[in-house]
């Protein structure tokens, strides 16, 4: 009596193997479009970029905030950044001290909140004109030979600075 007692226990049990795998199948989508759309819909928004010389000392040279639509430059960096303004933002020009020999151009579109290396003669490969484009606070773009580095600008940031 026993026996068939087990055997009805396994024919009338809630769950069937494949009703499980529909159920694991089911909770992996639930977690996969939970992860897609919290967490990868937290980046911060890009309040704007600061530009930063890593010589001997980390110097900021170049700072810039979309919400004031406001850029300093580093007094020794002067004769050394161009701006040339554009319909939709910024072209800014970082020459480095041996004759201009050396520069990157960046592009920093005002309207779609962006930044991007446009044009470098740093190397070969050039691979901060590959990097993606800044559009949130998680992002960083570095040359390496010029030694630059492209960095968010914090939210905490005071538009008052003056870089020195």
């Amino acid at each position: 009596m026993a026996i068939k007692q087990v055997e009805q226990g396994k024919q009338n049990s809630y769950f069937r193997k494949t009703d499980l795998i529909i159920y694991g199948s089911i909770l992996v989508v639930v977690a996969l479009l939970f992860t897609i759309f919290f967490v990868k819909g937290r980046e911060q928004q890009l309040d704007g970029i600061e530009i930063v010389y890593m010589g001997d000392k980390n110097i900021t040279i170049f700072t810039y905030s979309f919400d004031s639509d406001r850029y300093q430059i580093h007094p020794a960096w002067q004769q050394l950044i161009t701006i040339t303004p554009t319909e939709s933002g910024y072209v800014v020009v970082i020459s480095n001290a041996d004759q201009h020999e050396r520069f990157n151009r960046m592009v920093i579109d005002c309207n779609e909140r962006k930044v991007w290396v446009e044009e470098a003669n740093c190397s070969l490969s050039r691979d901060c004109t590959r990097m993606d484009a800044i559009d949130n606070a998680e992002k960083v773009i570095v040359c390496v030979p010029h030694r630059l580095k492209i960095l968010p600008l914090s939210p905490n940031y005071d538009n008052n600075v003056n870089l020195e």
